[in-house]
């Protein structure tokens, strides 16, 4: 697919498909992403940028090996520990601890549902009675990738543009739905079903892992979303967990507020649920928008001679230094959060941009933090849970 067709919210999808692919395509890999593969085209461009990506992990693990400082000062990898561990993207480590998130925040779930049906002396359901809902979806395949169970009716929301994109691209891949009980996307399962396999060179339909799924096209930074995911099925009265996974700061800080703020709403009207976001904080966000200062020019030109531009975040909106404060002072029971130097632990792996400081990089980030209090830039990921 030429990537001049691609919107910019479409191509950003697509970049970071390919980082996940680098990723899943290595040896003992933290995420395997079969249906993810089947999805993107196998195209020359696809290839240039993860031969690209795959070349940066080599050098970084070359670096270390040699002795080399890491670039950020919060990782506390030591390194005869990472000699001979796994690099990896941030898109991918930040995907597999929201697996392990979504996967943990499910089983909860189902044990607080099981004991409610217990106390009440009622048996169980066939009925789906969980429900996930992904906000700024862009081409996640968890769905079909996790087996999260028949128990999950599955929701995405994401823009228009990216919303038909992905339906191309399930289509290409012979991605199978269920559809929900809304009719959103009567549409797109009479064509996957007409389709399956067609366009994936007959290969057999990747089956879906959960009871249903729907995409709702909407724009987070409006109103009215809410309403949108309720005409495709989805019920505030059940239990849901929540899913922000590379968004906050594509959004300005007043929708992030008011994102919180309608998801803590449904969650307390159905008295169990769980939220797992993903979110910079200021001074990281600051050294971003810095460096992206640096490099402004070289963009331009890019952007002049043609080339389509990604949709570049804005890195204005953040849930803050103590993100799961925020989550406990909106309203939820029980929040924690984890940086990238925790998951580096976790994972026993390196993550990139961890390369090797320059002169250039580290005034950046010096600046960055006295302009922000002299706090370090930190990634986070945060769960909060209800119930």
């Amino acid at each position: 697919m030429p990537s001049d067709a691609l919107s910019s919210v479409a191509r950003t999808a697509y970049v970071v498909a390919s980082t996940r692919l680098v990723d899943s395509n290595r040896p003992a890999a933290l995420i395997q992403d079969a249906p993810l593969s089947a999805m993107v085209p196998d195209t020359e461009e696809l290839r240039t940028q993860q031969q690209a990506q795959v070349q940066w992990l080599q050098r970084l693990v070359e670096g270390l090996q040699q002795g080399k400082p890491l670039l950020e000062q919060g990782s506390r990898m030591e390194h005869a520990d990472i000699k001979d561990t796994l690099a990896v993207s941030i898109v991918g480590l930040r995907c597999r601890y929201v697996d392990d998130e979504l996967l943990a925040a499910l089983h909860r779930i189902r044990r607080k549902l099981a004991a409610r049906l217990r106390e009440a002396g009622e048996g169980g359901s066939q009925r789906p009675n969980i429900q996930a809902v992904m906000l700024g979806a862009g081409l996640d395949t968890r769905p079909w990738r996790l087996e999260l169970g028949h128990d999950i009716s599955w929701f995405e929301v994401d823009l228009p543009d990216m919303t038909a994109f992905k339906r191309e691209r399930m289509k290409h891949g012979g991605l199978t739905a269920a559809a929900a009980s809304g009719d959103c996307n009567a549409d797109l399962f009479t064509d996957l079903a007409a389709t399956n396999g067609g366009e994936a060179g007959g290969k057999a339909g990747i089956s879906l892992r959960v009871a249903s799924w729907a995409a709702v096209a909407a724009d987070l930074e409006g109103g009215g979303w809410l309403a949108q995911l309720e005409a495709c099925g989805f019920d505030p009265s059940l239990p849901t967990v929540w899913v922000a996974e590379g968004l906050v700061y594509y959004l300005p800080q007043p929708a992030v507020d008011n994102l919180i703020e309608d998801i803590t709403a449904v969650s307390k009207r159905a008295q169990l649920g769980a939220v797992i976001l993903t979110s910079s904080n200021p001074t990281y966000n600051r050294s971003i928008r810095l460096w992206r200062e640096k490099i402004a020019q070289g963009l331009a030109a890019a952007t002049a001679s043609g080339k389509s531009a990604l949709g570049w975040p804005s890195l204005t909106a953040s849930l803050g230094f103590e993100p799961h404060i925020k989550l406990q002072q909106a309203g939820w029971h029980a929040a924690w959060s984890v940086t990238l130097a925790d998951l580096e632990v976790m994972y026993r792996v390196v993550h990139h941009p961890s390369l090797a400081r320059t002169p250039e990089l580290d005034a950046i980030r010096q600046q960055a933090r006295e302009e922000c209090g002299d706090k370090l830039g930190e990634y986070h990921v945060v769960t909060a849970t209800m119930g």
